[in-house]
Order: C-alpha cells, then structure tokens, then sequence
C-alpha cells in the first residue's frame, strides 16, 4: 500500500490529510487511506492465485469445467481485467470509495467459501498501520533511487527488498 502512496503524490497527500484528521486510526475513520490499501491489493495481490475444486460443472466462457476439477483462479490477471475495471493498470483508490467490489473480479483474500480467516485483522491492521505512519510521518518519501518491484516468495508476492522509506 505505501509503495503505491509513494508513487502517487496527490494520493498520499490526501490519505496523509485524512489520517492527520481522524480522531483515531480506524478503516472507518480513513475511508479514502483504506480505499487506497484495498487498490494496491487489486494491482498487487498478495496471494496471486487460489486453489479450489469445482462443486458442480460450470462454464467459464467456451470452456466447461466438469465437477470436482481442481480449478486456479488467478487474482492477478482478474484484477486487472478490462471487463471489470476501467483503465485496469491505473492506480486508482477511488474505485473503492462506497462500493463493494464483485466477489468474481476481485478476492484478494481468496473467494468463495474459504476465505482467508484473517481477513478483517488484515484489513483493520493494514489501514490503522498505514493511518498510524501517515500521521505521525507525514513526510515520509522512499528512499532516493528506490524501485518498487515484487518478488515471489513461495505462495505470496511481496516488494522485493522492502520498501526503504526515510523521514
């Protein structure tokens, strides 16, 4: 999520003026911040693909998975499909600003049945971190000559190196 803020000026200016004037670091008290988290997870999903088995046959364009096919829906490629989000590799937080997205388009914490059993600590920790860190730092900028890029390490996908940052 950081890594995104520092890549665009105007949204960490806007997620930094909203943690400064929240009473307390909540989701709820940071809807633009948390929207801005729930984006980097579109562009950048931590877990790329989740495993799970067909219950019955379905259709998935011209293709029919018959029932008890183990099926891999890729998270990557379907948060960044044309079909469901408008200009899919922009950054754009307020897609999530006062809607649910679609459980199809974007599962970041897995979908269906099993999801992720710590989702909503995720969530809430994600954006108290994040509200915390743009209060107290609002100047922070990442480290100069610094690139974001993501590295797999084994099942999930995190920024390779960190994301060094200084005040």
């Amino acid at each position: 999520g950081v890594a995104h803020l520092f890549e665009h000026a105007e949204a960490f200016a806007r997620g930094a003026a909203e943690a400064a004037a929240a009473p307390e670091p909540r989701p709820e008290a940071v809807p633009f911040l948390a929207a801005c988290l729930a984006e980097s997870q579109r562009l950048c999903p931590v877990v790329v693909h989740v495993t799970r088995v067909a219950k019955r046959t379905l259709r998935l364009g011209d293709w029919y998975v018959p029932a008890g096919t183990r099926v891999a829906p890729c998270a990557y490629l379907a948060h960044r499909a044309p079909g469901h989000y408008d200009e899919p590799e922009a950054y754009r937080p307020e897609r999530f600003l006062g809607t649910r997205p679609d459980p199809g388009a974007y599962f970041p914490f897995g979908l269906g049945d099993r999801l992720c059993v710590g989702r909503t600590l995720a969530l809430r920790q994600m954006a108290v971190v994040a509200a915390v860190f743009l209060r107290e730092a609002p100047a922070m900028r990442p480290a100069p000559g610094w690139t974001p890029r993501a590295e797999r390490r084994n099942l999930l996908v995190a920024p390779a190196g960190g994301v060094p940052a200084f005040l």
